[in-house]
């Protein structure tokens, strides 16, 4: 199946998402400020499903389809350069996605060592270039930073996104 960096859609998501019709290539959990946080790549694209046992908000940047989803609380074309915020239950996600001619990506996210670094080649798209998708994340305190990256070879492009997810403290 070849996806299209035009059918791209951000979408920020309470409650649970079915990822089952994505083909889940990587992923890795960690704990953050009670946290349950879980970083997907689904072939050239991504999710990061937060949870608490009560509360589950994912963000998911991709070109399949979605069933069995939570409510939208936003949600944007992920192929053109954009701004999506959206609040839900104490946390605020910014997130800023920005499209580049993959000529102009040089080693994108990859300038520190860190084990907190996912990325997978989509298998089997043909071509002499495959399109890789890359998620890294850092915990800033009270931020959870996470940054992706997605090729699309056959079309020269890459989609970049920082996403920063905020606590959000109770004004008690």
């Amino acid at each position: 199946m070849t996806y299209s960096s035009s059918a791209l859609r951000y979408r920020l998501i309470e409650g649970p998402v079915d990822l089952s019709p994505l083909r889940i290539l990587k992923l890795n959990s960690i704990r953050w400020h009670g946290w349950d946080v879980t970083f997907h790549i689904l072939g050239a694209s991504h999710a990061v499903i937060i949870e608490d046992g009560e509360v589950s908000l994912t963000e998911l940047l991709t070109c399949g389809p979605l069933a069995n989803t939570g409510r939208i609380v936003a949600e944007d074309d992920g192929s053109v350069e954009t701004q999506v915020c959206g609040s839900v239950q104490g946390l605020f996600v910014k997130a800023y996605l920005r499209p580049r001619r993959l000529a102009e990506v040089n080693s994108p996210l990859r300038d520190i060592e860190t084990p907190d670094l996912l990325e997978a080649a989509y298998p089997g798209s043909g071509g002499t270039e495959v399109p890789i998708t890359r998620i890294r994340w850092r915990d800033l305190g009270q931020t959870l930073l996470v940054e992706t990256l997605h090729t699309y070879p056959e079309e020269g492009l890459a989609i970049q996104s920082r996403t920063t997810i905020d606590i959000q403290e109770d004004p008690a």
